[in-house]
């Protein structure tokens, strides 16, 4: 996955091991605060929700509101889920999710402007999901941990 990209690739792949994931609360705030709520890390309907698919064990997913920055962050289960989006039977298997564990909210959240500073990369916010190169999540971890409370 391009971390210059301007458009949202869903069918990109990485290894990386260190992931963005917009909480989609622009487009439904609920979906947003039930990952936090539920510790996940969920995208909705094709071929969006196939990012989901791609994580693997111990993957960090930093968890993006847009407009807002890194609220939360944890580590991937590997565990692949599938359910109706908002429990509607219409929308069988239109959210996938993945449990994270070791599971933090990030207080006070770090915007898009202070990752692109402490990274050194100039990220785009505005697809589902996209993977950083692990220096750059390495990092951002270290500023969250750093960041007064």
């Amino acid at each position: 996955m391009s971390r210059f990209a301007v458009e949202d690739n869903p069918y990109e792949d990485s290894a990386a091991g260190y992931f963005m994931l917009n909480t989609n609360y622009r487009n439904d705030p609920t979906d947003h605060e039930d990952m936090l709520k539920s510790h996940k890390a969920a995208a909705y309907f094709a071929p969006w929700k196939h990012k989901i698919d791609r994580l693997s064990k111990g993957d960090c997913v930093f968890l993006y509101q847009s407009g807002v920055g890194v609220v939360a962050f944890g580590h991937a289960s590997g565990k692949l889920e599938k359910r109706p989006y908002h429990d509607d039977p219409k929308h069988n298997d239109e959210e996938h999710y993945m449990a994270l564990t070791k599971f933090q909210e990030v207080v006070p959240p770090v915007s898009a402007a202070r990752i692109k500073d402490v990274t050194g990369a100039n990220y785009q916010f505005r697809g589902t999901m996209f993977s950083m190169d692990g220096e750059s999540g390495v990092k951002l971890l270290k500023q969250i941990r750093e960041a007064p409370k």
